[in-house]
């Protein structure tokens, strides 16, 4: 789990989700990953994407599950989101 400031480089996020993958390369497939990133920033719904970039989608399946919160910059409301790849 990361949580994070707003000023926070995305790169730091990025960094531990190579981190994982590494790990799913190293221990095969029998074990379950969970990334929960919470970062103190607004955003827009419509700027929203997963953190797992669409190149590593197929390698996550049914090995990753991915939690994210944000303040919405509309309704000014903390939003969480689970996604299971």
């Amino acid at each position: 789990m990361k949580y994070k400031d707003a000023g926070t480089s995305e790169s730091i996020f990025y960094q531990d989700i190579e981190k994982i993958f590494s790990y799913i390369e190293s221990w095969g497939n029998d074990t379950k990953h969970y990334f929960a990133f919470m970062q103190e920033k607004y955003f827009k719904t419509e700027e929203i994407i997963n953190w797992i970039e669409d190149e590593h989608v197929a390698n996550a399946h049914g090995k990753i599950t991915e939690l994210y919160a944000y303040w919405d910059g509309d309704s000014d409301e903390t939003v969480w989101k689970v996604v299971d790849c």
